[in-house]
């Protein structure tokens, strides 16, 4: 046996990298990422949204002695998605979300707890900004503007207080506001 070592291997001329080359490499990998993400979206782009039946949670409502306002004339365009009710320290609390016509999100908020609990509860607790007050369809509404940049509408009388916000248009929110009856 030999233990002769062979010629040395020789080492080709490294080639210079041009930017060229970095972008087809580049290109090659995001081709195909482009390419996922696309059909993601598409497929998945324009889901529906189900609505919910809130009328248990409303009945429920109703019988803890809650004087329930419902929204009235609404086009098929508002949809329900979500609801509860609560029974805290004697106090009944009604919660209804809708997905506006301009797929905003808003909420119905109402309750016989005491007025500065449930603002505190529907706004949060950062001390929403009084803005004004309006009079929509012969109802008297205080006017905020939530920590978070939402806009609300809150009614107080002697049995309840009702509470609208979200990120919904001020339009929207009178829209529904309007339909409280």
């Amino acid at each position: 046996m030999s233990t002769e070592a062979g010629p040395a291997p020789k080492r080709g001329r490294l080639t210079a990298r041009r930017p060229r080359d970095m972008i087809i490499s580049l290109a090659i990998l995001l081709v195909p990422i482009g390419l996922i993400f696309v059909g993601w979206r598409f497929l998945m782009g324009d889901q529906d949204v189900n609505p919910v039946d809130f009328s248990e949670t409303v009945g429920e409502a109703e019988r803890a002695g809650l004087p329930v306002v419902e929204p009235d004339g609404l086009s098929g365009d508002w949809v329900p998605i979500s609801h509860s009710v609560d029974e805290e320290k004697g106090a009944v609390t009604l919660r209804i979300g809708y997905l506006t016509p301009d797929e905003a999100g808003l909420q119905l908020v109402e309750s016989d707890a005491k007025p500065d609990a449930v603002i505190d509860a529907a706004l949060g607790e950062e001390s929403p900004t009084k803005t004004g007050s309006t009079e929509v369809a012969g109802r008297e509404w205080q006017t905020y503007t939530t920590a978070d940049g939402h806009s609300a509408f809150v009614s107080t009388d002697d049995d309840m207080t009702i509470a609208v916000v979200g990120d919904a248009a001020s339009r929207e929110l009178k829209e529904f506001t309007a339909a409280l009856d």
